[in-house]
């Protein structure tokens, strides 16, 4: 609303709801939104230039880290690093419950293989963190800054929305199994030879916690098992 406020237009041009969604490509951000071109068609004004001076406005925000509007007027986003604590945070507060979501009649033609092995290979970690007397901490989740630990925590982040919506959870769901091994493959979510364990890898693992109960409380959905082991 500022958007349009601050340049004397009638806010009432925006709607009750503004559909954000997550681009195909990553490479074009975390999340992209079309409000600009819909509230171009009641205002008058181009499109891009709403969306441009949205963005400028997005960017101001600590959540945000980047803000683009793009032709023909959609407005990408991505967030701050910073999102990691809050949403690890939130998903072992909330537990099972995290998301909501309605349960859903799983399709036979979607293989969910990998998502319930994502889940075990989590288990697993978790599991083996013991060993190392670690187990899952929020105490410093700032140190949570590698580019996959970020991907991963987004990707968590969306959860919620594609639980309200059945027919995209299996896809989020696959993207989720795809973030978490991306992180596990290039983090140390362990200590390896002589390493000491330490809050880094009680942070990981509280980031591994949280991608399993994502990863179980869409499986649940979907009425399908998340094994501890495969």
């Amino acid at each position: 609303m500022r958007a349009l406020g601050e340049r004397g237009l009638d806010t009432a041009a925006v709607p009750a709801a503004v559909e954000v969604s997550r681009p195909r490509d990553p490479g074009h951000g975390d999340y992209a939104t079309s409000v600009a071109l819909r509230v171009a068609k009641d205002t008058g004004v181009p499109a891009l230039e709403l969306a441009d001076r949205l963005a400028g406005l997005l960017r101001a925000e600590d959540a945000i880290a980047d803000a683009e509007a793009v032709p023909p007027g959609f407005v990408n986003l991505r967030l701050a690093a910073g999102e990691v604590d809050s949403v690890v945070r939130e998903v072992l507060a909330a537990g099972s419950a995290y998301g909501g979501g309605t349960p859903a009649d799983r399709d036979p033609a979607v293989d969910l293989s990998t998502v319930q092995y994502v889940h075990a290979r989590l288990s697993s970690l978790l599991r083996n963190g013991v060993d190392f007397g670690l187990a899952p901490s929020t105490s410093d989740l700032r140190l949570l800054d590698h580019p996959t630990e970020v991907a991963l925590a987004r990707v968590i982040a969306g959860f919620p929305r594609a639980a309200a919506a059945p027919h995209r959870l299996p896809r989020h769901l696959a993207d989720l199994a795809e973030a978490a091994q991306g992180h596990y493959e290039n983090c140390r979510v362990l200590p390896q030879g002589d390493e000491e364990p330490g809050p880094p890898h009680a942070a990981r693992l509280a980031l591994c916690a949280a991608a399993r109960q994502v990863l179980a409380n869409g499986l649940a959905l979907l009425g399908t098992t998340a094994p501890e082991r495969m």
